[in-house]
């Protein structure tokens, strides 16, 4: 009787750190998850600032030669 006690308290035991670790994986993975999200956000959020600063300098290059007189390209 003590021995299948002691065996069912394994059991469980043993089911609670196996249900802790399923948790932990399933945590790690939406983390995961979560920070490749941010990091492609930030990454789009970054290329259209480039592409906006690109734009403007390039407008500001126009405008110059074009109020200078010196030809446009």
């Amino acid at each position: 009787m003590h021995s299948e006690i002691k065996a069912k308290r394994e059991n469980i035991v043993s089911s609670i750190k196996l249900y802790r670790r399923q948790i932990e994986i399933q945590h790690n993975a939406a983390s995961a998850v979560e920070y490749l999200q941010i990091n492609c956000c930030l990454g789009f959020m970054l290329q259209r600032i480039y592409a906006a600063a690109y734009q403007m300098s390039f407008t500001e290059e126009y405008h110059r030669k074009a109020v200078d007189g010196g030809g446009l390209d």
